[in-house]
């Protein structure tokens, strides 16, 4: 016979599978929390009245305690599920359509020093090897401390956030390259901020980064004007 423990009514990883497929991934966490909170004190609630109850009947009622929370989280499921289809599209599969990882392309300067060079190597190779989290940290570090390399850092860090599905940012690293006077990273960033938003399910802003390649780069914009295309279908 299964334990309290064993009847655990539903993983969460079974939770957050159901939830993948109705929550955008910045609101899937914050949700994810909020269940695991409502359970708790929920449970906390009649953990004394449980530990009261014996042999069959304190199975019995942990049974009834289990279907109560099931139905409460199936309402929840509901009424998110409703929220989410009718508020408009899902671009996820543009952004996953499009979106690959840039390719580090950055050479070191001569007039750099062994620590500096040793810093954006090690920021290099993290990135490189797929190490996003440990990239990020090291592109944070390239900002602040080699003025020349500031926006080659945060044009990478940005990538490297995406991959961790840090979007804020992500968004936050790029916007600081396109403030800053045209270069080499202009037009890619304003490309991983069109297709960040996508992501986010912001088709608007979006927009504006894609006619801003439309009519400023020549590499990006035929790929610019097809995700237009799609979004205006």
């Amino acid at each position: 016979m299964k334990t309290n423990q064993e009847i655990n009514f539903v993983s969460y990883a079974d939770m957050e599978n159901e939830i993948e497929q109705i929550l955008q991934d910045t609101q899937k966490q914050d949700f994810i929390l909020t269940l695991q909170k409502v359970h708790a004190e929920y449970t906390g609630k009649n953990k004394s009245h449980h530990t009261l109850l014996l042999g069959k009947k304190g199975i019995r009622t942990a049974y009834l305690s289990i279907a109560a929370s099931l139905v409460i989280l199936l309402g929840i499921f509901g009424v998110i599920r409703f929220t989410m289809y009718t508020s408009g599209k899902n671009y996820e599969d543009i952004f996953f359509k499009y979106y690959q990882t840039y390719p580090i392309s950055y050479q070191s300067r001569s007039m750099q020093n062994v620590g500096e060079e040793n810093l954006i190597n090690m920021a290099i190779q993290a990135y490189e090897n797929k190490e996003y989290y440990k990239a990020i940290t090291l592109f944070s570090n390239i900002e602040t401390s080699i003025p020349d390399c500031t926006l080659m850092a945060s044009f990478y860090k940005g990538v490297s956030c995406i991959e961790v599905s840090d979007y804020k940012n992500a968004l936050q690293s790029f916007n600081r390259v396109i403030t800053a006077p045209y270069n080499s990273y202009t037009a890619n960033a304003h490309w991983y901020i069109a297709l960040t938003w996508l992501k986010l399910n912001n088709a608007d802003e979006s927009i504006k980064h894609l006619n801003w390649l439309v009519r400023n780069d020549r590499q990006l914009n035929e790929k610019a004007e097809e995700i237009l295309a799609t979004l205006e279908k």
